[in-house]
């Protein structure tokens, strides 16, 4: 089949690239993955709740972002997938850190909480935010 470039329509195309997502990463098992759309539980039941999950949070993702834009390329199912940010003006390289709200603190913060688990954080340091999941 030829290949086709698609723009993902947001009402409908998260789930089945979820599902593309988490079979695309599995094996071999890519643990950054895991950091941003977790399985919680064991078996297939918990896997398919998490792609759910998954499928709304990029979603959500997608509408706090309007720089963001999706597109695929299927060939009758997902050949592959790409997200870009889109910027009409030049984000400032001077602007101070900021961080994430909304949806995107809650995955910031179980990132943060597994990038730090075993270390000895200092006094004040951002690793010693405790996971919210």
């Amino acid at each position: 089949m030829p290949l086709t470039l698609q723009e993902i329509d947001p009402e409908t195309g998260f789930p089945s690239l979820a599902k593309c997502m988490f079979e695309m990463y599995e094996d071999p098992l890519q643990k950054r993955f895991r950091i941003y759309f977790p399985i919680h539980g064991t078996g297939p039941e918990a896997r398919e709740a998490a792609a759910q999950e998954g499928a709304a949070r990029l979603k959500t993702w997608w509408a706090e972002d309007p720089t963001i834009s999706w597109y695929k390329v299927v060939t009758g199912i997902i050949a592959g997938a790409a997200t870009w940010n889109t910027y009409l003006e030049t984000p400032s390289l001077n602007q101070s850190h900021q961080t994430p709200t909304g949806s995107q603190t809650i995955a910031h913060k179980h990132m943060l909480s597994k990038l730090c688990r075993g270390s000895t954080p200092p006094p004040g340091s951002t690793c010693s935010i405790a996971p919210s999941m």
